[in-house]
C-alpha cells in the first residue's frame, strides 16, 4: 500500500514538472515573439516616419531644381536600404502641384502640395518706369520697400484734396525698370485664360443642383465644359475640378468652392460670395460687394489680342472688384500689348482689402487697401471729371502687415514653396 502512494507521487511530481516545463517553454516562446514583433513594428515605425522626413525633403529638393510639367524624377537618397523619391510637377492654375512618393524597401509614403513663389524680401510697390513720377494725393500711404521710376515720387493734389501723409513712403526706395518682374509660368497662365486645358487625364463630370462632393487631387481631374453660360448655385464642390464655359460663368453665394479652377472670357461673382478659387479670363471678371474670398484665391484677366471687347474703352474695366470685399491670394491682369490708354484695366473699390498680391500690366485704379505688394505698370486716378495718369489717390499698400509665410506670385527671384497641402 505504501509503494502504491510512492508511485502515485512520483507520477504526479512527473507530471507537475512536465507542466511547469511546459509553462515555462511558453512563455519563452510567447516573449520571443513579442520580442520580434516589437522589433519589426519599431522597423515598420521607423521606415514609416524616415518616409515622412524623406518627402518633406521632396519639396525642399524642387525649391533648388526645376522639374518639368508632366514628367516624373527620380531622386536616389540611398541605395542600400532602397530609399527614393518619386517627384511629378503639374499645373494647377497660377500655381503648381508637386506630388511626392517617398519608398523605402516596401514602405511608402506620398504628399501633395500646391506650391507657389516665395520671396523673403517682399516689395510694397513696384512701379513700372514710364518716365512718370507717382503723384500721392489724400490718405495714400506706402509702407516697405518700395521700386519707382528714377525714385521720383511727390505728393498732389486733386480736387482741392493734398496728400496728408507725414512722409511720401515709409520704408527704402530704388530705382525701377521698364519692365514689371516676370512670371515664370506666364505662357501656362495666358493659355488657360484663353481656354486653352493642357490636362492630359479627364473626366467629364454632370453639375446638378444640390451636388455635393469633395475630390482628391489623387485622382484624374473632373471637368464640367458646357456651351453658353454656367451659373453656380446650390452647389459645394472641393478639390481637384476644372469648370469651363465659353462665354460666362456666374457665382452665387449659395455655391461653396473651395481649390477649384474656372475658366471663361467672362466671369461674375456675385455680392456675398464666400469660398477659395481659381478664376482665370480673358475678357473680364467681376467680384461683386461683401465678398470673402478667402487664400489662395486667384483672379486673373488675360486679355485675348483677338477680343472683341474694347478694354481701353472708359465704359469697360477688365478687372472690377467691388467695395467691401475681401481677397487673399493673388489678383493680376496681363495684357502684353504696347498701346497706353487712359482708363482703368484693374480697379480695386474703396473699403476692398487685398490680402496678398497685385500684378497689373496696364493701369490700376487703387481706392482700396492692399496687405503685401503691388506690381504695376500705372496708377490712374478718375476724379472730379478728370484723369490724373501715375497719380495714387486715397489707396493703400501696407506690405507690412503681410504675413512673412505668404507664398504667392512665381517670379524670377521667387523660390518655390507650398502654399497649402492638398488632399
Amino acid at each position: 500500500m505504501i509503494r502504491l502512494l510512492h508511485k502515485k507521487l512520483q507520477a504526479g511530481a512527473l507530471q507537475y514538472t512536465l507542466f511547469i516545463s511546459v509553462l515555462i517553454l511558453l512563455l519563452i516562446s510567447s516573449f520571443i515573439t513579442l520580442t520580434y514583433l516589437q522589433q519589426l513594428f519599431k522597423g515598420q515605425t521607423d521606415a514609416k516616419i524616415q518616409c515622412i522626413q524623406n518627402a518633406a525633403m521632396g519639396f525642399d529638393y524642387f525649391s533648388t531644381h526645376l522639374i518639368p510639367y508632366n514628367q516624373e524624377e527620380l531622386v536616389t537618397l540611398d541605395e542600400n536600404i532602397k530609399s527614393d523619391l518619386l517627384l511629378e510637377r503639374t499645373a494647377w492654375g497660377f500655381f503648381d502641384i508637386l506630388k511626392v512618393t517617398s519608398t523605402i524597401k516596401n514602405t511608402k509614403h506620398e504628399k501633395i502640395g500646391l506650391t507657389g513663389g516665395y520671396l523673403a524680401e517682399k516689395p510694397a510697390l513696384y512701379l513700372k518706369d514710364l518716365n512718370n513720377a507717382l503723384v500721392i494725393v489724400g490718405d495714400a500711404k506706402i509702407v516697405g520697400t518700395t521700386f519707382l521710376p528714377k525714385k521720383l515720387i511727390k505728393s498732389g493734389n486733386i480736387a482741392g484734396n493734398s496728400y496728408y501723409g507725414g512722409q511720401l513712403v515709409y520704408g527704402s526706395t530704388f530705382t525701377s525698370t521698364k519692365q514689371l518682374p516676370k512670371l515664370k509660368n506666364k505662357e501656362t497662365i495666358e493659355n488657360l485664360a484663353q481656354g486653352i486645358i493642357n490636362e492630359s487625364n479627364l473626366e467629364s463630370i454632370e453639375l446638378y443642383e444640390g451636388l455635393d462632393e469633395l475630390h482628391s487631387f489623387n485622382e484624374p481631374t473632373k471637368i464640367y465644359q458646357q456651351y453658353g453660360v454656367i451659373d453656380l448655385y446650390d452647389i459645394k464642390l472641393s478639390g481637384n475640378f476644372i469648370i469651363q464655359a465659353d462665354s460666362v460663368i456666374t457665382v452665387s453665394k449659395t455655391a461653396l468652392l473651395a481649390d477649384i479652377i474656372l475658366v471663361a472670357p467672362t466671369i461674375i461673382i456675385k455680392p456675398g460670395v464666400r469660398g477659395n478659387f481659381q478664376a482665370f479670363a480673358s475678357e473680364a471678371i467681376e467680384v461683386g460687394e461683401n465678398c470673402l474670398l478667402d487664400y489662395p484665391t486667384t483672379l486673373v484677366v488675360s486679355k485675348n489680342p483677338n477680343t472683341t471687347i474694347d478694354t481701353t474703352n472708359e465704359t469697360v474695366t477688365p478687372l472690377f472688384i467691388k467695395s467691401n470685399t475681401t481677397i487673399k491670394g493673388v489678383i493680376a491682369y496681363l495684357d502684353a500689348e504696347d498701346k497706353s490708354n487712359y482708363f482703368s484695366q484693374l480697379f480695386i473699390s474703396e473699403n476692398t482689402h487685398i490680402t496678398g498680391e497685385v500684378y497689373c500690366e496696364k493701369n490700376l485704379e487703387l481706392l482700396g487697401t492692399i496687405y503685401g505688394s503691388v506690381y504695376t505698370s500705372s496708377f490712374i486716378a478718375k476724379q472730379a471729371g478728370s484723369v490724373y495718369l501715375n497719380h495714387l489717390y486715397n489707396g493703400q499698400i501696407l506690405q507690412n502687415r503681410l504675413p512673412q509665410q505668404y507664398v504667392g506670385l512665381s517670379i524670377e527671384a521667387s523660390i518655390p514653396k507650398v502654399v497649402k497641402w492638398l488632399y
